[in-house]
């Protein structure tokens, strides 16, 4: 008679050191309590479904489908399960499992506009397009202020180079509950919005990462021919000397405190929107930026060969990047048997394991010779090619007009690189896009890129 009691005692203790368990981070113990829980109420669908939340975080797919699954013969008709599965079996990749639980979710929850928004960035994934756009609509129809479905038409709408809508959708990138940690100074002055900039000044705010600052800065250029009279623009230090070369910026700098009073700020993103970009008014003159002489202090082109730059990851801390970099250096493999060529190592930052294979490889590592990106423009300006995946130097090769062959993956490539092109309007006769045909398969990709390189080596005189 005593024992119901002493488990509500219990359960109270538990949830109470759950809760401080998923404040803290320490999801091992809020593991541990929730099937402790679970051992009192084993029929409690919020336990199962927060046990497979934890799961999911401690990247255990295969016990957290288990645990949703039993949880589902509890209460099969539960949306919210069916959302949660749905989302392992995205993750790892299992398309048809994942679009039959988002479904079921649906089924039992017409309105749940997470299993829509869920459902529609599943078939962007596997390239559905237009079931993805359906899906998001469907979302924003039940909810038309969801900033995070939004966001993602955004994207799948400038992918589509459908930029008239896509440009104004996204406006929400800079949304706290997209980007937390999107940082917009207190100014006193107004952020700019479309009004005749003739005669006045204008702050440019620098966003996201280096290769967005590279591939928009040629705005500038569009806004002086608006008759802005003061123009600054507020970058990463790394970018200050290369940008120094635009001689449509009037003052760059790199901090906050650098800030002085102007008529109106803008993101740098937020341009293309203002100034209404469609794909057939991008501002593509090439190249925008350049290579001071002095700059070149490490001369290293060869003579009588075709002199390659090679980069096979991008930064650790981006989003895609399990997606969009080379797991291994030894992937490129078939471009070293092409003769007639020298390969330079771009990378800047070399994994442990980059080093080693290098050594194996002939590539000659330039890694030691960049600080900055004036130096890395300094060193491409030299080659004849430069084949890279996506990070921040495929741009900087599109905006010194260097030619440029990247690596795209099938998985979330970015909306910049538009659908099923070869080319960049971006970077017009410069840039040239070898894509995934499935998703993590790189080795067919590499190899159409070296029959390219065999191709192109042999065409030389």
């Amino acid at each position: 008679m005593n024992v119901q009691p002493d488990n509500d005692e219990l359960l109270t203790l538990l949830k109470s050191a759950l809760t401080n368990a998923y404040a803290l981070g320490r999801y091992d113990e809020a593991e541990k309590f929730l099937r402790m829980i679970l051992t009192i109420q084993p029929d409690s669908i919020d336990a199962y479904n927060d046990l497979g939340i934890i799961l999911k975080v401690l990247a255990r797919p295969d016990e957290a489908i288990e645990v949703y699954q039993q949880a589902l013969t509890l209460d099969p008709n539960n949306p919210k399960l069916h959302n949660n599965l749905a989302n392992i079996f995205k993750e790892t990749g299992d398309f048809e499992p994942a679009e039959s639980h988002y479904s079921k979710a649906l089924e039992h929850d017409p309105a749940y506009v997470d299993a829509h928004r869920n459902l529609g960035m599943l078939y962007k994934e596997f390239h559905r397009y237009d079931d993805a756009e359906s899906s998001y609509r469907q979302a924003l129809l039940h909810d038309p202020q969801l900033i995070k479905t939004q966001a993602n038409l955004s994207f799948l709408l400038l992918e589509q180079g459908r930029f008239e809508e896509g440009w104004k959708l996204y406006e929400t990138r800079y949304d706290p509950q997209i980007n937390p940690t999107f940082f917009t100074p207190a100014l006193t002055f107004p952020q700019w919005s479309g009004e005749s900039l003739k005669k006045r000044s204008i702050l440019i705010l620098p966003e996201q990462g280096y290769g967005d600052e590279i591939q928009f800065v040629r705005y500038l250029s569009e806004l002086k021919k608006r008759g802005v009279a003061r123009i600054t623009l507020l970058c990463k230090a790394p970018l200050k000397r290369l940008f120094s070369t635009l001689d449509t910026i009037d003052r760059i700098i790199t901090s906050v405190e650098e800030i002085e009073e102007h008529d109106y700020w803008s993101f740098l993103l937020s341009l293309p929107l203002h100034m209404n970009t469609t794909l057939d008014t991008i501002p593509a003159h090439l190249p925008y930026l350049s290579v001071r002489d002095e700059w070149i202090d490490h001369p290293i082109r060869q003579s009588n060969t075709f002199n390659i730059g090679i980069i096979w990851r991008g930064s650790a801390s981006h989003d895609n990047d399990h997606n969009r970099s080379l797991s291994t250096l030894s992937m490129l493999e078939p471009l070293w048997k092409i003769t007639g060529t020298t390969f330079f190592g771009l990378q800047k930052e070399l994994s442990a394991e980059d080093a080693a294979l290098l050594t194996n490889t002939p590539i000659i590592d330039l890694s030691a010779s960049m600080e900055d990106f004036a130096d890395t423009a300094a060193l491409i300006s030299q080659l004849d090619l430069v084949i890279c995946v996506d990070t921040a130097v495929a741009h900087l090769c599109g905006a010194l007009a260097k030619p440029c062959w990247v690596l795209l993956p099938y998985t979330l490539c970015d909306w910049r690189w538009l659908q099923k092109r070869e080319d960049s309007p971006w970077y017009p006769n410069v840039m040239r896009l070898f894509r995934q045909n499935s998703p993590n398969e790189w080795n067919k990709t590499i190899q159409e890129v070296a029959d390219a390189l065999e191709k192109r080596v042999q065409s030389l005189p």
